[in-house]
């Protein structure tokens, strides 16, 4: 009962509309007045209550201001809020604690006793007693009625309780199964929303892991796109090569013939020079001993010049013949390069059996992954093989109760909840064989480029390594069949000559030195490219595998929590 605003109490004061005797209908309390201690003493115990109650509420007031002050200083609004309510709290407690004392004034005044002129209107005694006798009467029946009334609730009491009894009995069955129900529901709206939650984030995975390889295919296409420019270059500078060895070639065998033609003439002029001494000198000499034998020592004197001129010639010869040093080391660098050649072969072959390992891994986890989707297909139908059973095994009373819990929407909502798990359970069954399918299709397709161009590299260097071969046996012949030629001539001449085109066209170390550089840089390349392979099969492979395990991780938590929910609805 709230007294705000100085509210005057119940049976007092003296409004301007109304006479000072009469209020309500009834006698104002006043000291001359014998009702006013009853109506004085209500007053007083209204009063004491409200302001009990408002001094509660200032205390519950000041307390929850108290423990909102921390807050005050980052919220204004709310400490606002809150100094408007301690402040009304204190008003309404002034306001009861002055009606309490005004209705406490009252009392002790109607208490104290009334003026010589209070009994001008009182009752005379006898019509006092016969109220008081009239008074006890009516206390005694309501006593009876009372007694009566007892009794008649009594039996009714009884009576509903024996008619209650088997409703109370159905009732409390009906609320222990709702309260079953509700715990499975929210058994189950727990387990639908993880799985959701679980879904969600296997889909935002899968859309990065797609992105991440996407992005590293296009950085190793790009890759071998730049490989494939270096290995046209490659091809280039090796065309020049062969190109330039092709025209010191033909140069040799243009100046080879050109020698042999010399060493005709040279041939036929000694020939003529003998016959001429055949039939000009011999003559001479029989004719004239003296003659002859100034000849045989002009002879002897040309047979030792000769012998000398041999002994002169020799170490030329050796010099011109010889192989120079950067021949011998081209023929090492072929050697060399050819069993480099074998080693990438060898390591082709192995990451040849690597990428069938690979391929291997690949289809064993799809067959894995088949398999799971397989078992989680076939838990699925025998949890709707149990629903069904359960369905049909059920009685007339479980069907009541199920068309009673069908109205429910609790029980609606179960069903709605169960229909999307098993629908998002079966799109994701979908995208995981289509997500595993397009990983073997785009691993085959891995494969199969990683083997093409591997086996392109190794038939073209194969190619231009027995092409190089080829062209220095070529070389070699030359060079012995010149070698040959030069150790037929004796002729000084002659020799300076072979040693002065030799050197001309053999002798420059700075094309041997380019050709060995290229060759160098080319297996340099090679070395490189196959290093950078390297670590690129292992990626892909190391990716594979830890993609294999996170699906096998997905796979094994979804099972779990197609398990757990066919342990909650069963």
């Amino acid at each position: 009962m709230s007294l705000q605003n100085g509210a005057e109490l119940a049976g007092y004061g003296t409004p301007q509309s109304r006479s000072p005797s009469t209020r309500n209908g009834y006698d104002v309390p006043t000291l001359n007045n014998v009702e006013a201690i009853p109506k004085a003493l209500e007053s007083f115990v209204l009063a004491i209550s409200n302001r009990n109650q408002t001094s509660q509420h200032l205390s519950n007031v000041q307390g929850d201001f108290e423990s909102m002050a921390p807050k005050h200083t980052d919220f204004p609004a709310l400490r606002l809020q809150s100094t408007h309510r301690l402040t009304q709290a204190r008003s309404d407690n002034e306001a009861a604690e002055a009606q309490a004392a005004t209705a406490t004034k009252l009392l002790l005044d109607a208490l104290q006793g009334q003026s010589s002129t209070s009994h001008q209107n009182c009752v005379p005694r006898t019509e006092l007693d016969s109220l008081k006798e009239q008074l006890q009467e009516m206390k005694s029946e309501n006593r009876e009625m009372k007694r009566r009334l007892g009794v008649v609730d009594r039996r009714l009491e009884d009576e509903a309780n024996s008619a209650q009894r088997p409703e109370q009995y159905a009732l409390n069955r009906m609320t222990d199964r709702m309260a079953k129900i509700e715990e499975v529901n929210r058994a189950t709206s727990s387990t639908i929303s993880s799985a959701v939650q679980n879904h969600k984030a296997l889909q935002d995975q899968t859309v990065k892991d797609r992105l991440s390889f996407r992005t590293r295919c296009s950085a190793l296409e790009d890759y071998m796109e730049k490989n494939k420019a270096k290995h046209k270059e490659n091809a280039q500078a090796i065309s020049s090569i062969q190109t330039t060895l092709d025209d010191h070639i033909g140069k040799s065998d243009g100046e080879h013939k050109e020698h042999t033609s010399k060493i005709e003439l040279f041939k036929a002029d000694v020939n003529t020079l003998q016959r001429t001494l055949n039939l000009d000198v011999l003559p001479r000499l029989e004719e004239n001993e003296d003659a002859a034998a100034t000849a045989h020592k002009a002879l002897k004197s040309l047979e030792l010049q000769h012998k000398s001129l041999a002994n002169r010639q020799s170490p030329a010869v050796a010099a011109v013949v010889a192989p120079t040093p950067a021949f011998h080391e081209l023929v090492s660098r072929l050697d060399s390069n050819e069993s480099r050649l074998g080693l990438v072969e060898a390591e082709l072959d192995n990451h040849d059996s690597r990428l069938d390992e690979t391929e291997r891994a690949a289809e064993r986890i799809t067959d894995e992954n088949e398999f799971k989707d397989e078992m989680m297909s076939g838990q699925i139908s025998e949890l709707n093989t149990k629903l069904d059973e359960m369905q049909r095994n059920s009685g007339n009373d479980v069907r009541d109760i199920r068309k009673e819990l069908e109205d429910l929407d609790a029980w609606k909502d179960l069903q709605t909840h169960i229909q999307n798990l098993r629908s998002t359970l079966n799109d994701h069954e979908r995208s995981t064989k289509t997500m595993i399918e397009e990983l073997g299709r785009s691993m085959r397709l891995y494969v199969e480029e990683m083997r093409s161009s591997a086996k392109t590299e190794m038939e073209e260097l194969k190619s231009s390594s027995t092409y190089t071969s080829q062209l220095l046996e070529n070389h070699v012949d030359l060079l012995q069949r010149h070698e040959g030629r030069l150790n037929s001539v004796t002729t000084e001449e002659l020799v300076r000559m072979m040693e002065n085109q030799w050197r001309a066209t053999f002798g420059a170390p700075d094309q041997l030195k380019g050709l060995t550089i290229r060759l160098g840089k080319l297996e340099n390349f090679t070395r490189d490219t196959f290093k950078g392979l390297d670590p690129t099969v292992k990626a892909l492979r190391t990716r594979v595998e830890g993609m294999a395990a996170s699906a096998q991780a997905r796979m094994t938590k979804i099972e779990n929590d197609i398990q757990s929910l066919v342990r909650t609805v069963g």
